[in-house]
């Protein structure tokens, strides 16, 4: 497991979508719902909430805000009304590595509490690595 990538993104395989646009848990279907990952997968301190089926290829998005002559953070705002403002990072707050180990140490914790969306995402776990120049 390599933890210093760009963008994060596991493959389900699964049909159907159940995650609201501010990654609530709302049935919310849409282009972008694939991609959208719950609060509480995300959030440690966030509300669980029952998902129906987990979304076929949620990614993790790194920006670096400084980037591209200031239009990273016009990218970060961008993103983050497209999908769960959770999801969206800014690398000149926090280095991907930091990001990535909080979000295993909550991911691990889930599965071992027997959450079933966390248990179904680690089956087909996958990273991808993609650097995007601005």
């Amino acid at each position: 497991l390599k933890l210093s990538t760009m963008m994060c993104r596991m493959d389900c395989r699964m049909d159907g979508c159940a995650i609201g646009s501010n990654g609530s848990g709302s049935k919310s279907c849409g282009p972008l719902s694939d991609y959208r990952i719950p609060d509480y997968i995300l959030k440690p301190d966030s509300e669980r909430v029952i998902v129906d089926n987990a979304p076929s290829c949620p990614v993790v998005v790194f920006i670096n805000s400084r980037s591209g002559g200031q239009l990273g953070s016009g990218l970060i705002k961008s993103y983050r009304e497209v999908l769960n403002e959770a999801q969206v990072f800014d690398l000149s707050e926090e280095s991907p590595d930091k990001v990535l180990h909080r979000l295993y140490a909550n991911f691990q914790r889930l599965k071992s509490n027997g959450d079933l969306l966390a248990i179904q995402i680690e089956k087909s776990l996958r990273l991808i690595v993609s650097v995007l120049p601005l």
